[in-house]
Protein backbone atom coordinates (compact mmCIF):
# COMPACT_ATOMS: atom_id res chain seq x y z
CA UNK A 1 0.00 0.00 0.00
CA UNK A 2 1.49 3.23 -1.25
CA UNK A 3 1.97 5.84 1.65
CA UNK A 4 -0.05 8.41 0.73
CA UNK A 5 -3.26 5.76 0.54
CA UNK A 6 -2.40 4.78 3.98
CA UNK A 7 -2.40 8.95 5.02
CA UNK A 8 -6.05 8.90 2.86
CA UNK A 9 -7.99 5.77 4.76
CA UNK A 10 -6.49 7.32 7.78
CA UNK A 11 -7.78 11.01 6.69
CA UNK A 12 -10.56 9.62 5.89
CA UNK A 13 -11.30 7.97 9.14
CA UNK A 14 -10.40 10.81 11.53
CA UNK A 15 -13.19 12.91 9.31
CA UNK A 16 -16.10 10.33 9.87
CA UNK A 17 -15.02 10.26 13.59
CA UNK A 18 -15.03 13.97 13.40
CA UNK A 19 -18.66 14.10 11.50
CA UNK A 20 -19.81 12.01 14.84
CA UNK A 21 -18.35 14.24 17.38
CA UNK A 22 -19.70 17.14 15.49
CA UNK A 23 -23.06 16.19 15.94
CA UNK A 24 -22.88 15.74 19.25
CA UNK A 25 -21.79 19.12 20.33
CA UNK A 26 -24.21 19.84 23.21
CA UNK A 27 -25.13 23.40 23.88
CA UNK A 28 -27.68 22.82 26.71
CA UNK A 29 -27.00 20.91 30.21
CA UNK A 30 -24.66 21.08 32.72
CA UNK A 31 -21.19 22.96 32.02
CA UNK A 32 -19.37 19.08 32.15
CA UNK A 33 -21.82 18.16 29.49
CA UNK A 34 -21.27 20.96 27.36
CA UNK A 35 -17.49 21.12 27.66
CA UNK A 36 -17.35 17.51 27.23
CA UNK A 37 -18.58 17.23 23.96
CA UNK A 38 -16.57 20.57 22.49
CA UNK A 39 -13.57 19.36 23.71
CA UNK A 40 -14.13 15.68 22.12
CA UNK A 41 -14.60 17.84 18.91
CA UNK A 42 -11.65 19.71 19.27
CA UNK A 43 -9.31 16.90 20.46
CA UNK A 44 -10.83 14.52 16.91
CA UNK A 45 -10.45 17.84 14.78
CA UNK A 46 -6.74 17.91 15.98
CA UNK A 47 -6.09 14.28 15.09
CA UNK A 48 -5.76 15.35 11.23
CA UNK A 49 -3.07 18.17 12.08
CA UNK A 50 -1.45 15.59 14.00
CA UNK A 51 -0.81 12.65 11.32
CA UNK A 52 -0.61 15.38 8.12
CA UNK A 53 2.57 16.72 10.77
CA UNK A 54 3.59 13.30 11.86
CA UNK A 55 3.28 12.18 7.87
CA UNK A 56 5.51 15.49 6.90
CA UNK A 57 7.83 15.16 9.71
CA UNK A 58 8.42 11.14 8.93
CA UNK A 59 8.73 12.08 5.08
CA UNK A 60 11.34 14.58 6.16
CA UNK A 61 13.29 11.84 8.57
CA UNK A 62 13.67 9.40 5.86
CA UNK A 63 14.23 11.31 2.81
CA UNK A 64 17.53 10.66 0.91
CA UNK A 65 16.95 6.72 2.28
CA UNK A 66 17.48 3.93 -0.78
CA UNK A 67 15.96 0.35 -0.20
CA UNK A 68 17.35 -2.29 -2.41
CA UNK A 69 20.20 -1.21 -4.15
CA UNK A 70 23.57 -2.28 -4.08
CA UNK A 71 26.53 -0.61 -3.64
CA UNK A 72 30.14 -0.89 -5.06
CA UNK A 73 33.36 0.22 -4.39
CA UNK A 74 35.25 2.78 -1.70
CA UNK A 75 34.66 5.27 -0.51
CA UNK A 76 37.52 7.75 1.49
CA UNK A 77 36.72 8.24 5.47
CA UNK A 78 38.02 10.16 7.89
CA UNK A 79 39.55 6.71 9.86
CA UNK A 80 40.77 5.13 6.70
CA UNK A 81 39.36 3.67 3.35
CA UNK A 82 35.32 2.05 3.76
CA UNK A 83 35.11 -0.77 1.60
CA UNK A 84 31.43 -1.57 0.02
CA UNK A 85 30.27 -4.38 -1.75
CA UNK A 86 28.52 -7.89 -1.11
CA UNK A 87 26.27 -5.98 1.43
CA UNK A 88 29.65 -6.09 4.02
CA UNK A 89 31.21 -3.00 5.00
CA UNK A 90 35.08 -3.42 5.22
CA UNK A 91 36.99 -0.63 7.03
CA UNK A 92 40.59 -0.69 6.83
CA UNK A 93 43.73 1.28 7.82
CA UNK A 94 45.21 3.09 4.45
Amino acid sequence: MAPSALFMLVSALGEVLVIGFFWRVRDEGSWLDIGTSISHFGIASLLGVFVSVLELGGGWVVAGVVFGEEVEGEVEAEGGVVSVGEGVVRVSDG
